[in-house]
């Protein structure tokens, strides 16, 4: 699923699943019916309160999870890293799109 910049960690959070979820499982329910391997990510529920893991994952032709690493994000907008100065003041921030 696509989610946008201007979303909140909380709004993230409620978007997220776990790595049985319907997302996931989609994915690999098509990966079987293809008979092809599939590379990618999600945002994955944590523990921790509003808080999600960018999960990357691997599934392979029988549509069996052979791999899956996740990073917990702190997520930070462009605006909060301005002010923090860790942006110089002219950044301007583009958000690219596959379709």
């Amino acid at each position: 699923f696509y989610t946008n910049s201007s979303q909140t960690p909380k709004q993230l959070s409620t978007l997220s699943e776990t790595i049985n979820g319907n997302f996931v499982k989609t994915i690999a329910k098509a990966a079987k019916e293809n008979r092809i391997q599939v590379v990618g990510s999600f945002y994955e529920k944590s523990r921790k309160k509003d808080r999600v893991y960018d999960t990357s994952f691997v599934i392979d032709k029988t549509g069996k999870i052979i791999s899956k690493e996740g990073e917990l994000l702190r997520w930070v907008s462009a605006k909060e890293l301005k002010k923090a100065k860790l942006l110089p003041a002219n950044t301007k921030v583009v958000n690219y799109f596959l379709k």
